[in-house]
């Protein structure tokens, strides 16, 4: 995941020494970002984490969730939308990146969502049950562009949530108009997500067959070709759980317990990390390079 001179190297950025532990609890940012990267790595428990650590299960505990949360706090909006980075400039860079790939005209990036199974809750277990997934969990919705980085990240939402809702909620439709308000219609910018998304402004979806009859084969390929570059999103959702497989373990993610919602969240902005110093299979295949470490997280300056 993380050699030791890389944490050094993006540490710093996080500021964690700011950080007020609860009941009084002191730590370093060293410890703490460790802490933090050694509990997400694997859904390991407490007893064994107090081998490593040398500190109580509560201490470790109570320095985990701090950091996730304050990470939430701290971040979260700049990856819902990221003004500094995401402008009109480096949008119109994504569309010919992907034309260049022979996706459609004016596609910027790919937008889906996701669902992370959670322990059944104990009140309310109804509203994070998912009928379609078959267990209970909170819902994200997430933008892959073409630099291997999981862009407008936005969530949780219950499980019973549609991904239309979700888009609607997230706000994501102000953005997209913000950035097309003074283009013409030619050189407008669009997402490319499934036909959830049919009827969302700035995405586009795949061709329709109609009732007069099926698609023509040039479009069937085109779908198909469309539909081979959306899949990186998902993608980038497998990274975040492969690399961090404490998301994965639903009997530890105990909702109203611990912030569970969070610890994806930051699963997702340590992937984007990652991804700044090793890269991906999806800015390989764009030929698109990931923003270097200090861009990414100098983009997060004044919040908290």
């Amino acid at each position: 995941r993380f050699r030791q001179q890389e944490i050094r190297l993006f540490l710093p950025y996080l500021e964690l020494s700011s950080i007020r532990f609860r009941n009084r609890y002191s730590c370093t940012a060293e410890t703490a970002i460790c802490i933090l990267l050694y509990r997400l790595s694997a859904p390991n428990r407490l007893k064994e984490d107090m081998k490593v650590f040398r500190h109580s299960r509560s201490w470790i505990s109570s320095i985990f969730n701090d950091v996730v949360e304050y990470l939430v706090a701290r971040y979260s909006k700049h990856m819902e939308w990221d003004e500094t980075r995401l402008t009109r400039q480096q949008i119109l860079r994504y569309t010919n990146t992907i034309e260049k790939k022979g996706g459609v005209k004016g596609v910027w990036g790919f937008i889906d969502g996701t669902m992370r199974a959670i322990c059944r809750p104990t009140l309310h277990q109804q509203q994070y049950y998912s009928g379609y997934k078959k267990c209970h969990g909170f819902k994200f919705q997430a933008v892959m562009t073409p630099d291997g980085i999981l862009s407008c990240l936005a969530g949780p939402w219950l499980a019973r949530q549609g991904d239309w809702s979700m888009f609607v909620d997230s706000g994501l439709a102000y953005h997209l108009r913000a950035i097309n308000v003074a283009a013409d219609p030619d050189q407008r910018c669009y997402l490319y997500g499934d036909p959830a998304y049919a009827m969302s402004y700035g995405i586009v979806c795949g061709y329709k067959a109609t009732t007069r009859g099926s698609l023509d084969p040039v479009l069937k390929a085109m779908n198909a070709h469309m539909s081979s570059m959306r899949v990186s999103v998902e993608h980038g959702f497998g990274k975040a759980m492969t690399l961090w497989s404490f998301n994965g373990f639903k009997g530890s993610l105990k909702s109203g317990l611990s912030p569970v919602a969070g610890y994806f969240l930051v699963a997702v902005f340590l992937s984007n990390i990652h991804s700044c110093l090793y890269r991906n299979e999806t800015c390989e295949r764009f030929h698109c390079d990931p923003p270097s470490l200090a861009c990414y997280l100098s983009l997060h300056p004044s919040i908290i």
